[in-house]
């Protein structure tokens, strides 16, 4: 069995010395090594911090690509049903069916009016339309 003297409560107990810590070589190397570690972790934390921004950026940038690949696909779709649509058969398959058009017996074409030729000129209306007086 080991006994422990333990002072007691009116016991003086002798001073000891102070001793003195300076700094040894070994103790500035921990140092080093220590603000070297923490430099790492620094380093190792932004490079982390980068990289979860580049992913969410890049998260960002696929969800747009993939909008404009819709928009796309759904250009097509919209322009080739306006293609349809603006089709002449189609038009005139509305037009005698749903609103009781018929063709007519013959087609009749106008000549065109050319500025300055005598023989087919439009004589303008005798009492002016745009003048003020009303003759």
């Amino acid at each position: 069995m080991t006994a422990i003297h333990w002072p007691l409560w009116g016991e003086i107990t002798k001073s000891k010395k102070k001793v003195e810590v300076r700094p040894s070589s070994g103790l500035k190397k921990v140092n080093v090594l220590i603000s070297i570690g923490l430099i790492i972790f620094a380093v190792v934390i932004a490079v982390v911090g980068f990289q979860n921004l580049l992913i969410s950026e890049q998260y960002g940038i696929d969800k747009l690509d993939e909008r404009l690949q819709y928009a796309i696909e759904r250009e097509q779709v919209l322009r080739s049903e306006v293609a349809r649509l603006e089709s002449p058969d189609r038009i005139l398959s509305e037009a005698q069916g749903r609103l009781g058009m018929v063709p007519p017996p013959a087609r009749i074409y106008l000549s065109a009016v050319i500025p300055g030729d005598s023989l087919e000129s439009v004589p303008p209306p005798r009492p002016n339309p745009f003048s003020r007086s009303g003759r």
